[in-house]
């Protein structure tokens, strides 16, 4: 994974001092272990009490970005922190032979915002330098243990099979701030708006196939899925799971939710690995896929005229206001200002990435009053959190909108309106 835009401040201080040793890389692509960039040249130099923000405006909308260039240094203690530099951990499964590939988005995305908040100064007095590891599936156990070792805490990250390195976090300590945020995302009841938009159009969609990674939490997510459908008067007919480590028989799947009469598939996993051919496979007589916001990507749409997938069968719930809704969505074009800047994807998985990073960084930054340590950083995080204003707050989690894919994108269903959010009653 390339880095991005070569960034340097207090260049007029260390003009004409040929003994300048430049730091580490602000960006590594850290899961072989490797210490080398794809290009060498891209360094980042701390900031410095001299050095002027490059931008003005250190706001996010309306989000306060707590990145700055601050006098005195506060106190740090610990892996991944010293008196220069702060070093987090971010990756994704992109590794992954086959439908593994999750949150391939993320890495970018925390490198973006991380390389905002250093053109603004730096973050507690330091600069961000951010480490990418690919867990490729089953590299977790190894990938935490490094983690643990060599940077401070992990942020925006997409591990499909993220328990297994719970038990190494835990052990250490490492403070993590999930890409895919289980207080949103696992919201009970489960949303299921993009449900009742099907059945609206097809009694068929009333029957529901649950689609899920062969995982701890695909398991856990799809138990809690049966519960929701079947309260809100669905009929699940059938449960699938898929290995996120093996190539996928699609194909085969979709001849067995054939059989079941479902007009209706819930299912999780990215738009290229998972929903794509999914849809593919069952093609214009096929269900109506409702997906999650890990589909939510531009890929879907040149995938869908590749495959020649019929595009209406996709639905989507996000649990933020999508781009097409422009000015009326600031926080979004925000966000998405900032990845296009630093040449990442403006995903659904990129926007809640960035999200993360910015609840560490608000963490970071609460510490500055005493000592710039993992205790302290889990200790003044947000109990609330709601994206920087990207998503609403913890009380209104199951408020979403409905897009579907169409030849041009993805086109909003529910509500209607843009900048708004419809909110399930009760």
């Amino acid at each position: 994974m390339a880095a991005v835009l070569a960034l340097a401040f207090g260049a007029a201080a260390c003009s004409g001092d040929d003994d300048t040793t430049e730091p580490p890389p602000v960006f590594t692509p850290a899961g072989d272990g490797s210490e080398s960039l794809a290009d060498p040249g891209t360094t980042l130099l701390p900031p410095v009490p001299s050095d002027p923000p490059e931008i003005e405006g250190p706001s996010l909308a309306e989000f306060a970005v707590p990145c700055g260039v601050d006098a005195e240094p506060t106190a740090a203690n610990g892996p991944g922190v010293d008196a220069e530099a702060i070093r987090l951990a971010t990756g994704s499964d992109e590794g992954g032979r086959f439908a593994g590939r999750s949150g391939a988005t993320m890495p970018d995305a925390v490198l973006a915002m991380a390389e905002h908040c250093n053109t603004l100064g730096g973050l507690a007095g330091r600069v961000i330098r951010v480490e990418a590891y690919d867990a490729a599936v089953t590299e977790v156990p190894d990938v935490a243990a490094r983690q643990c070792a060599e940077t401070f805490a992990l942020v925006g990250y997409g591990y499909l099979q993220e328990s297994l390195g719970t038990e190494t976090w835990n052990a250490c300590d490492l403070p993590r701030f999930e890409g895919w945020p289980s207080a949103l995302l696992d919201a009970e009841p489960l949303p299921l708006l993009a449900h009742r938009v099907a059945a609206v159009s097809d009694e068929r969609a009333l029957s529901v196939v649950v689609v899920m990674p062969e995982t701890t939490a695909g398991r856990s997510e799809a138990e809690a899925a049966q519960i929701a459908l079947v309260a809100a008067g669905f009929t699940v007919v059938a449960v699938e799971f898929y290995s996120p480590a093996v190539e996928v028989d699609w194909a085969a799947m979709s001849e067995r939710i054939d059989r079941t009469g479902a007009g209706l598939v819930h299912l999780s996993g990215s738009c290229r690995a998972a929903t794509m051919p999914l849809v593919a496979a069952g093609g214009v007589d096929g269900p109506t896929v409702v997906a999650d916001v890990s589909s939510y990507d531009d890929t879907c749409r040149a995938d869908a005229a590749a495959l020649g997938v019929p595009v209406d069968k996709v639905l989507l719930q996000l649990p933020f206001l999508p781009i097409e809704d422009g000015d009326d969505a600031p926080v979004t074009q925000a966000f998405v200002e900032i990845l296009e800047t630093y040449a990442a994807a403006p995903t659904g998985d990129a926007l809640l990435a960035g999200a993360a990073f910015w609840e560490f960084a608000v963490a970071v930054d609460a510490c500055r009053s005493e000592e710039v340590n993992r205790d302290c950083l889990d200790d003044r995080r947000a109990d609330e959190w709601n994206g920087a204003g990207l998503y609403p707050v913890a009380a209104d989690t199951r408020c979403r909108v409905v897009v579907t894919l169409d030849e041009g994108g993805f086109q909003r269903v529910l509500p209607a309106e843009p900048g708004r959010f419809s909110c399930p009653e009760g």
